[in-house]
């Protein structure tokens, strides 16, 4: 198999994954009982899960507030 044909094939291949990945294995996931009452908690919250980002939203803060901020 030539360097051309095997690019070709891994492209397709990788291609294939995430195809299969965000079409079949992510939505099964979202089904699953854990997942879909931490997605229904988030939308009863009124939070955008595409904002979340190292942070974990469900907990409260703890710990001493920055001067002039109140809890």
């Amino acid at each position: 198999m030539s360097e051309r044909n095997f690019r070709r094939w891994l492209l397709l291949t990788i291609a294939l994954a995430m195809l299969m990945t965000w079409g079949w294995v992510l939505p099964r996931v979202g089904r699953l009982t854990e997942v879909r009452s931490r997605i229904d908690q988030s939308q009863r919250m009124g939070i955008n899960p595409g904002a979340i980002y190292y942070t974990d939203v469900f907990l409260p803060p703890s710990g001493p507030t920055p001067q002039g901020e109140t809890k």
